[in-house]
C-alpha cells in the first residue's frame, strides 16, 4: 500500500512539474542582458543585420504602434516583445511583408515604474531567430 501511495505521489507531482514547465518555462528561461546602446523609440537601429523602426512616434504605451523590420530573411515572420525588468506579459504578433519591409501593429503594456524595459525577439516559422532588440519605455 505504502509503494502505490509513492508511486501515485510521484505521478502526481510528475504531471505538475510537467504541466508548469509546458505553460511557464519561457519564465524560467535565462534572458541576455538588455543591450540598449540604440534607442528605436527615437531612430532606426540595426542590429545582426536587421533594421528596427517604430513608425508610430512618439512611441507610448497603449497606443497602437506600427514597427517595422527591414534586411529580415525569413518567409513566416512574427515577434514576441516582453518586458525585461517587469513581467507585462508577451505581446505576440505575425509580421506582414510589404515590399521591401515587415510590419505590425502592436500595443505595449503600460507600467508603474517610470521606465519599462522592452525586448523585441523575432522568430521564423515559430523558430527563435536569435536576434532581438531592446528599448526604454519611458512613462
Amino acid at each position: 500500500m505504502k509503494h502505490v501511495f509513492l508511486f501515485f505521489l510521484t505521478a502526481v507531482f510528475g504531471i505538475f512539474a510537467g504541466t508548469a514547465w509546458h505553460f511557464f518555462g519561457d519564465f524560467f528561461t535565462p534572458k541576455k542582458p538588455a543591450d540598449i546602446s540604440c534607442d528605436i523609440t527615437q531612430k532606426s537601429c540595426t542590429k545582426n543585420g536587421v533594421t528596427f523602426e517604430f513608425a508610430t512616434r512618439p512611441v507610448e504605451a497603449m497606443r497602437p504602434l506600427i514597427l517595422r523590420l527591414s534586411n529580415l530573411n525569413a518567409h513566416n515572420a512574427s515577434v514576441k516583445i516582453y518586458g525585461l525588468n517587469m513581467n507585462m506579459g508577451v505581446v505576440e504578433s505575425t509580421l506582414v511583408k510589404n515590399g521591401e519591409v515587415f510590419e505590425t501593429k502592436v500595443v505595449l503594456s503600460t507600467c508603474t515604474q517610470k521606465e519599462m524595459i522592452y525586448r523585441i525577439e523575432l522568430f521564423n516559422a515559430g523558430k527563435p531567430l536569435g536576434i532581438t532588440a531592446d528599448f526604454v519605455l519611458k512613462n
